[in-house]
């Protein structure tokens, strides 16, 4: 979702772009490969004064998490700087600045410090976007769908009305990875399009979109771990997809994700939610004629 909203920005530049299986529908120099390959790498990094690192696995075992989310880093970041890159942009994920809380939020982190290590003198810039608003986004459509119906499970009973969200668009994630691969960022930099609301704000913000009341629905924590550890359990089996797990509830129960960096995008919480969202219906009139 992040790459395609990227490429879709850049399609007036000189872009070659990394692909496993299937290729976008843009129109840029695709290269067929993935992080484990160094030639596929090489010719992709060949002659190129930046390099932007999307790519990333969400959810998985502790093993298969490191082997993408830091050696992959690390291989890509080494094979840049030996290919002359200027500048290596990664992006990260907001998790990674509480790693002690999921494997995820731990190989997030763990790639920071990989590539920053393998990319020597390369100038290295680290974006952690906090959750990615999307319309084609897997990992949001549930919460979309259960506001749709007048519904917003909340986690945790305890506390959950003082736990702070933030979030970004895919359009204006796509705009920052651009401002920063122009500019560059000494520190890790936060995106946001919305950086700081709670869950009831959550829930008057798509009700005010939706036309409706919105009813807040705490789930326990012992019941977000176990519905977590099922996840994870069907996974391994390779029955479910998706990115929820216990580390996910993890996650989702932490008291702050707020973003504290300077940003200039910011816009109502309403406004971001509206064009993932259907407008309320508008009531026929007395005197409207029905066909």
């Amino acid at each position: 979702m992040v790459g395609r909203a990227l490429l879709d920005a850049l399609l007036d530049k000189d872009i070659r772009a990394l692909y496993r299986k299937s290729r976008g529908s843009q129109a840029v120099h695709w290269i067929q490969g993935d992080l484990d390959s160094e030639q596929a790498l090489a010719e992709l990094c060949d002659g190129r004064d930046v390099v932007v690192h999307v790519a990333g696995l969400t959810a998985g075992n502790k093993e298969a998490l490191h082997n993408v989310n830091v050696a992959g880093t690390a291989r890509l970041a080494k094979v840049a700087r030996e290919a002359g890159v200027q500048h290596f942009v990664l992006i990260s994920s907001q998790a990674a600045r509480e790693e002690h809380l999921s494997n995820y939020a731990q190989s997030k982190a763990e790639g920071e410090r990989a590539a920053l290590h393998a990319a020597g003198e390369m100038k290295v810039s680290i974006i952690r976007p906090p959750a990615v608003l999307g319309a084609d986004d897997p990992a949001m459509q549930p919460i979309l769908q259960a506001l749709k119906f007048g519904l917003l499970p909340v986690p945790g009973v305890r506390h959950w009305r003082e736990r702070r969200l933030s979030l970004v668009t895919a359009d204006q994630l796509a705009r920052d990875i651009i401002d920063v691969a122009k500019s560059g960022a000494d520190q890790p930099f936060e995106p946001a399009t919305v950086a700081s609301f709670s869950w009831n704000d959550l829930a008057k913000a798509a009700g005010e979109q939706l036309g409706k009341n919105i009813a807040t629905i705490p789930v326990p924590s012992a019941a977000l771990y176990g519905i977590g550890a099922l996840a994870d359990g069907l996974r391994a089996l390779g029955w479910v997809g998706g990115v929820f797990g216990r580390g996910k509830a993890a996650e989702m129960l932490h008291h702050d994700w707020s973003v504290h960096t300077d940003t200039a995008s910011q816009i109502k919480l309403a406004q971001a939610l509206a064009p993932f969202l259907p407008p309320p219906s508008v009531p026929l009139s007395s005197d409207a004629a029905v066909h």
